[in-house]
């Protein structure tokens, strides 16, 4: 009886925080705050208690709401994830993701993984009306991929 007390309690305050506003006296389930007296001390109505502890199941699925944090912060956050680079990046050609530092950024800033940018250097040394291999009109700087390439 002792746990069902103050875990209705628990509830009704919780549920008071999550409904507060200064010149409501009541929850939104219509639960009567409680007051203090006059030598502080907090007034309870037992009979409330009482009557609300029989039905302590239904309320406690009711109750079971979870506070998250205020729209200003998880905004801020949004903002501040925003400005953070990001640890992948998308593979112009075969669109894998890949870690950025594994990525190749050309001058047109299209991003590249290794395999891929070797292919397309690959096909304009087979084919010369590739050479010299472009991306976007710009050439493509071999020093860039020259340590991936075999000497044949």
């Amino acid at each position: 009886m002792q746990f069902t007390i103050e875990e209705e309690r628990a509830a009704h305050d919780r549920e008071i925080a999550l409904n507060s506003d200064e010149n409501q006296h009541t929850t939104s389930r219509g639960w009567p705050c409680s007051e203090a007296s006059q030598d502080g001390t907090e007034l309870v109505d037992w009979g409330f208690v009482s009557r609300s502890s029989k039905s302590s199941a239904a309320s406690r699925t009711v109750c079971s709401t979870v506070a998250g944090p205020s729209g200003q912060y998880a905004l801020r956050q949004e903002f501040a994830l925003e400005g953070l680079p990001q640890s992948h990046v998308e593979c112009s050609a075969c669109r894998d993701a890949l870690p950025r530092h594994a990525s190749v950024r050309l001058a047109c800033s299209d991003i590249y993984c290794r395999p891929c940018l070797k292919k397309i250097i690959l096909q304009a040394a087979r084919d010369e009306t590739r050479y010299p291999p472009k991306c976007h009109g710009q050439p493509i700087d071999l020093s860039i991929i020259e340590s991936d390439l075999s000497p044949d």
